[in-house]
């Protein structure tokens, strides 16, 4: 740790007064030197105080017309200069003065990893719904944390600060907060990219070599990326719309798989399970009990239920989630 290597930290904005204080005190409060330190700010035009806020603090603002986080965390990958580069929502909070350091360590102990991944805690002031959600590592809520493999799943090596991942083709964890060496980025497709999609570009990297992360357990920071029900379910059906309808053909990243017998019985056996709500609600009580938390009684069963019905009526209720529907299942 004696030569630390330079950090690029991009935070996409658009309207963040609420939040985006809170998000900058917790990076310019690491003991990580503010010399090796770059915070780049890529703001969507917000019409509130959020640049006013941000220019407390040394940052580089840089403004983007298209109101688009994956572009604005590309735009940001082009500005930075950092040896490595970091994208963080403006909902986040890095909990501990030491986070970068832990992130760090494992980059320049072991030279085939490319990227390291912390852990979202649940903060204080979580709602209860943050807070059921954080007890999944990745915050997946239950239909994706059933689609989608863990990175406990992928650790092949324990450390004494952190344990050594190898991802595969068809295990990449969901986990897009991962703080990367920037030159190993660029090497791949991503560089000639226009945007920057989290798990895509996992994706990328995996088939470009880069196979091995670290998770670093001690590295935790707060995400309250959602307060309510309408917000989650806002965002599901902002991101089946916006984000995937729309690029699926050109996506890399998938959560189901469509294309075997087998992908299309588990997907089948979720909406049966889904509908039936009492499974749901036993491993609610089951969570509730190894997590000491009541919340998980009722929310278990809810999101079950309604997210998988948000997400089959985000498609049929929209002619590319049809024609997405016909070309890959009942073609």
């Amino acid at each position: 740790m004696n030569k630390l290597p330079s950090i690029s930290i991009v935070i996409p904005t658009f309207n963040e007064q609420q939040r985006i204080e809170t998000c900058l005190r917790s990076i310019f409060k690491q003991d990580y030197p503010q010399k090796f330190l770059e915070v780049l700010i890529v703001d969507n035009y917000s019409d509130d105080k959020t640049i006013e806020i941000a220019m407390k603090y040394p940052v580089i603002i840089i403004r983007n017309k298209i109101k688009d986080t994956q572009i604005s965390k590309k735009i940001g990958l082009d500005k930075a200069k950092g040896d490595l580069i970091y994208h963080m929502d403006a909902d986040m909070e890095l909990k501990s003065k030491d986070y970068l350091k832990k992130l760090v360590f494992p980059l320049i102990q072991n030279s085939l990893i490319v990227g390291s991944i912390g852990t979202i805690s649940q903060a204080p002031d979580d709602t209860p719904l943050n807070r059921f959600l954080t007890f999944d590592i990745h915050q997946r809520d239950p239909v994706l944390e059933f689609f989608s493999p863990s990175v406990l799943s992928t650790i092949v090596a324990k450390e004494n600060d952190y344990a050594l991942c190898k991802y595969t083709v068809n295990i990449i964890p969901p986990e897009g907060r991962c703080l990367y060496w920037r030159k190993k980025l660029l090497q791949t497709s991503i560089a000639r990219g226009s945007d920057f999609r989290d798990l895509d570009s996992l994706v990328i990297l995996v088939n470009s070599g880069f196979c091995y992360f670290a998770y670093v357990p001690d590295a935790e920071a707060y995400h309250r990326h959602v307060g309510d029900l309408r917000s989650l379910i806002g965002k599901r059906l902002r991101n089946i719309r916006r984000n995937f309808l729309p690029h699926y053909e050109t996506r890399k990243y998938t959560w189901f798989e469509l294309h075997s017998i087998i992908g299309i019985i588990k997907i089948a056996f979720w909406l049966v399970y889904a509908q039936l709500f009492f499974p749901a609600l036993i491993r609610g009580c089951i969570k509730a009990f190894r997590n000491k938390d009541v919340a998980c009684i009722w929310y278990e069963p809810i999101l079950v239920l309604l997210l998988t019905d948000i997400t089959l009526y985000g498609f049929i209720s929209n002619m590319r989630g049809i024609r997405f529907i016909w070309n890959n299942i009942l073609h």
